[in-house]
């Protein structure tokens, strides 16, 4: 059984597990300055936001298994944002 896949993201390896808190720390210092709340507050939020994310993904891969991902990545993105804003 595969426990970890790792891949190459620019010619460096990379394990998700640990990308994931270093994302939301980065995102979580990037937003802090700029509209208050909190580090764990920003974090919560990229959490919120993402899980929203990967659910309308998944829903509309099913639906649509052909879908032209570079359009709707770009909607998604806006909604992550929004997103952010509601969970932080």
């Amino acid at each position: 059984m595969v426990k970890v896949i790792f891949l190459d993201d620019g010619g460096v390896m990379n394990n998700n597990l640990v990308r994931e808190p270093q994302w939301q720390e980065l995102i979580a210092q990037y937003f802090l300055p700029r509209f208050g709340g909190s580090i764990e507050g920003w974090k919560s939020a990229n959490r919120y936001a993402l899980t929203r994310f990967m659910e309308k993904y998944e829903r509309s891969i099913r639906e649509n298994p052909l879908i032209d991902f570079n359009p709707f990545l770009g909607t998604m993105m806006d909604r992550w944002l929004t997103d952010m804003f509601k969970g932080g």
